[in-house]
């Protein structure tokens, strides 16, 4: 391994999602113990936060300074994707996020559509929005989340830091059951 020790760790981080409910609640429980058994701190990334740190982290930056926006679009699973559009703040030269939500297909083609500049998309969604005709990033640097976390925490910044809980796009997908069930009366 990396030859530390748990004692050379700091800070526990989870990606708060979107993404798949259980995984997503398994993997924040586990950093949660993680910190309160080991005493330190616990703080959580969003999925599209963490596509858009490796994609800032790379050429794809210079794009998005020169005014083109970044799209992060992760597969749902369903006919929408999770959503988020980056564009340059000049005024902070910071990154922001504009759009964070579901959007069906249909919706996202007319916002992509009607961007200025040629915009730039990432995340696993991607091929099935471009019906699987373009070379896309699939693979989430962890280190270069790491490295964001770290620099953010030790420098007393949020940046793309919360806290370690669940990111919802949408609401719970379950209802009240539409059997009608028998009622046993008593035997006395």
């Amino acid at each position: 391994g990396a030859g530390l020790s748990y004692g050379d760790i700091d800070l526990v981080c989870g990606i708060t999602g979107p993404g798949s409910f259980a995984g997503i609640r398994v993997g924040l429980s586990v950093v949660r113990s993680l910190a309160l058994s080991m005493n330190m701190q616990a703080v959580g990334v969003s999925s599209v936060d963490a596509v858009m740190l490796e994609a800032m982290a790379g050429e794809d930056r210079k794009l998005v300074v020169d005014g083109h926006p970044l799209y992060v679009i992760l597969e749902s699973k369903r006919s929408d994707y999770y959503v988020e559009r980056y564009v340059y703040d000049g005024s902070t030269s910071e990154i922001v996020g504009t759009i964070t939500g579901c959007v069906e297909c249909d919706d996202l083609m007319g916002m992509i559509g009607a961007e200025v500049k040629q915009p730039i998309l990432r995340g696993d969604g991607v091929s099935r929005y471009l019906d699987d005709k373009a070379i896309v990033f699939n693979r989430l640097d962890l280190l270069c989340v790491g490295r964001h976390v770290l620099g953010c925490v030790a420098g007393g910044e949020r940046g793309c830091v919360s806290q370690a809980s669940p990111t919802y796009f949408r609401g719970a997908d379950v209802s009240k059951s539409k059997k009608k069930y028998r009622m046993v009366e008593k035997l006395l």
